[in-house]
């Protein structure tokens, strides 16, 4: 599916860039960049910066066939600790890159975005939702490991001198533990790499990294204690 992101335009400066076959607004002169905005975005700024004008066009634009560079970058003078990032497009818009134009002098905001369903979900089917699953597999695995954590310390208190993965049951779990950590974990630096999902993606990288080196761990102490003593 698209990753759609959206503009807000005015006709005189539209039915310029369809004369002249590619998209320049002021911003890109000025800024360096055409401000674009996801799916929960382009109401706050419709209602913040346009609440006045009824006369714009809206861009449904595919970010996949945009050939300038995009960044999703937090606006400028922004201190808060999970700021919100917008996209910026670095370089004009090429119009083959715009599905759709909506004159929302006819048609209300809230009614366009429910039509493209992306409205009732702040992440709609903008954001990838790396950085949640993230942190849903180290919850997972944490409790999956919370067993074997659980099961090794009785083992070690009957049995110090067994090796505390045994029967097999816990030494699969184990591993399955490891291995949703490590995909975790990896699905996590994806989300951060790519700048969305901070907050989820911090939190699951930070967990199924601790899981990851605990189990690991525990999975070298067992291997030792299995070992016999020359």
């Amino acid at each position: 599916m698209s990753h759609l992101l959206f503009h807000l335009v005015s006709p005189q400066d539209w039915q310029q860039a369809q004369a002249a076959g590619i998209y320049r607004p002021t911003s890109l002169e000025t800024e360096g960049f055409i401000h674009f905005s996801d799916a929960h975005q382009i109401r706050f700024v419709h209602k913040n910066l346009y609440h006045e004008r009824d006369d714009l066009l809206l861009l449904v634009i595919d970010e996949t066939r945009l050939d300038s560079p995009l960044r999703w970058e937090a606006p400028v003078g922004s201190i808060a600790v999970n700021e919100q990032r917008f996209p910026h497009l670095y370089g004009p818009l090429n119009l083959n890159a715009v599905l759709q134009v909506i004159d929302l002098s006819t048609r209300d905001l809230k009614e366009v975005l429910s039509e493209l369903g992306t409205i009732g979900s702040k992440t709609g089917f903008q954001e990838p939702p790396f950085g949640k699953l993230s942190l849903l597999l180290g919850l997972l695995a944490l409790g999956i490991g919370g067993i074997v954590f659980t099961h090794t310390l009785i083992r070690l208190i009957l049995s110090p001198a067994e090796n505390f993965l045994m029967p097999w049951g816990y030494s699969l779990l184990t591993i399955l533990s490891t291995l949703l950590a490590l995909l975790g974990g990896t699905l996590g630096v994806a989300a951060l790499v790519q700048g969305k999902g901070k907050g989820f993606a911090a939190a699951g990288c930070l967990l199924n990294l601790v899981l990851f080196t605990l189990l690991c761990m525990l999975t070298f102490t067992a291997m030792m204690a299995a070992m016999p003593i020359q």
